[in-house]
């Protein structure tokens, strides 16, 4: 057996990398989640290749003092908590320190950061976990961090990646996740250069779910409020009328911390009995506000999974609260929301553009391009309620057609050569008779000359009446 020894600084953060960074998206959530809790109030994410080239995440928030940017990628350096009581009183998204350290160990990165106070900023360089640069740069307020080649130094991570168009949509993903939890910052995320996805950050959760799941969905949101032994529920819960068939689209947060919990999502359904049918799940944004020590979330190494100190009591308070607001509400489609129906993307959402510092967010070419895709709607509705073509009405061939005989009752030049009596001789006759009578007259009863026998065999085949 060989004698135990430590583990290099190098190793250590390669082994933890291996529980924090499973792939891309692992990166951009603990990026954004540092921009959120650094107090940035815009977050741009924009990767190459679905994460695996390039991520760069970019804010508005505090940055990191000069002196502290070396040591911020040392494991286990945070300035979140400073000991073990705080565990459990834990306002903020990351506290364990090993994002960071982990990161810079498993690819090429490159950081820039300035404070308010400051009048210049630091960039560093890092590459495979050893620093190679750090000196004074000129950037704005906030952190820039560019993410390069990740898993380069570590190939049998990188070949258990999928393909880049379903990595970027795990970045997609989480990013929507964060967004919907912080809906007061300002999202927008790329993906080799295209527009992803975009919010206002106007601390309105229900125009940032309209812009980042549907408008059916924002439509059917009730609002959810609930306060009991200290802790507060807020956010929205939908109509059954827009349920799905999977529960992708239930999510809860716990201090603007998305999370998963057997109990919630168990107590969320309870709330919907009776309500949904077999195989449908609710949707629902909930975000949850615990009192102090009455939750740990130091059970998970991603920070995903949570343990509450009385499940019974987080069971009863979630369903309740729910089935409460859908009790008091007439859960029937349409009505209040016609009128909403009528505006527009940008009326709804109100987002045009925001600007700040080096981060740009413009709507303009998006909302033109959604105008462009609902004109086209109309026009296809229009056409499948009028046909694209008329089908001609058969007509004679020939002038001699069975509409010929009834050129008799028009008494029209031409109906003697069939040898019947035209009307008005017959009606004349008909007169002269009921004079006689009058008179006393005896008159001659003629009878019509009968039209001449045809010829046979037929001139021409019985169907040449019509065109076809």
């Amino acid at each position: 057996m060989n004698k135990i020894h430590l583990l290099d600084n190098n190793l250590i953060n390669k082994i933890a990398a291996g529980e924090v960074i499973e792939r891309p998206a692992s990166v951009v959530k603990e990026l954004v989640e540092n921009s959120i809790d650094a107090g940035a109030t815009l977050i741009m994410i924009a990767i190459k290749d679905g994460g695996t080239s390039l991520i760069t995440v970019m804010d508005n928030g505090c940055g990191i003092p000069k002196e502290d940017v070396k040591q911020a990628f040392l494991r286990h350096a945070t300035s979140k908590i400073d000991s073990f009581d705080d565990l459990y009183d834990i306002s903020t998204l990351g506290f364990r320190g090993e994002a960071l350290a982990s990161i810079a160990s498993v690819s090429q990165l490159e950081m820039s950061t300035k404070t308010q106070g400051q009048k210049t900023g630091t960039m560093i360089k890092i590459n495979g976990g050893a620093v190679e640069e750090i000196k004074d740069a000129s950037t704005a307020e906030g952190t820039v961090i560019h993410v390069k080649n990740l898993f380069y130094n570590t190939p049998a991570r990188k070949k258990f990646l999928k393909r880049n168009s379903t990595e970027g949509s795990y970045v997609a993903d989480v990013v929507n996740k964060i967004a919907l939890g912080h809906p007061e910052v300002a999202f927008k995320l790329m993906n080799n250069n295209i527009i992803i996805m975009q919010t206002n950050g106007r601390a309105d959760l229900k125009t940032t779910a309209y812009g980042i799941l549907d408008r059916d969905t924002a439509r059917a949101f009730l609002p959810l409020k609930a306060e009991r032994e200290g802790w507060k529920l807020t956010g929205f819960t939908a109509k059954p009328e827009v349920s799905r068939g999977n529960r992708s689209f239930e999510y809860f947060y716990l201090n603007g911390r998305f999370i998963k919990s057997d109990v919630l999502t168990k107590a969320a359904e309870e709330g919907y009995k009776g309500l949904l049918m077999n195989g449908r799940f609710p949707v629902f944004i909930i975000n949850l506000t615990p009192p102090s020590g009455a939750v740990d979330v130091n059970v998970h190494p991603t920070k995903l999974e949570v343990r509450f100190n009385n499940d019974n009591f987080m069971f009863d308070f979630v369903s309740s609260a729910i089935a409460k607001t859908l009790k008091g509400e007439i859960l029937i489609p349409g009505g209040e929301e016609a009128e909403e129906e009528k505006k527009s993307f940008s009326e709804i959402t109100g987002i045009k553009a925001v600007n700040a510092e080096e981060i740009t967010i413009d709507l303009d070419e998006v909302l033109k391009e959604i105008e462009d895709k609902e004109d086209r709607a109309e026009r296809d509705s229009i056409r499948a309620e009028k046909p694209l073509f008329r089908v001609k009405p058969l007509e004679p061939a020939y002038d001699d057609s069975p509409a010929e005989p009834l050129k008799m009752f028009l008494n029209e030049p031409g109906c003697e050569e069939t040898g019947v009596t035209p009307l008005k001789d017959v009606v004349k006759e008909i007169k002269e008779k009921e004079e006689k009578k009058k008179s006393g007259e005896k008159t001659e009863e003629k009878l019509p000359k009968a039209p001449p026998m045809p010829s046979y065999p037929p001139k021409k085949p019985f169907f040449h009446n019509y065109k076809i």
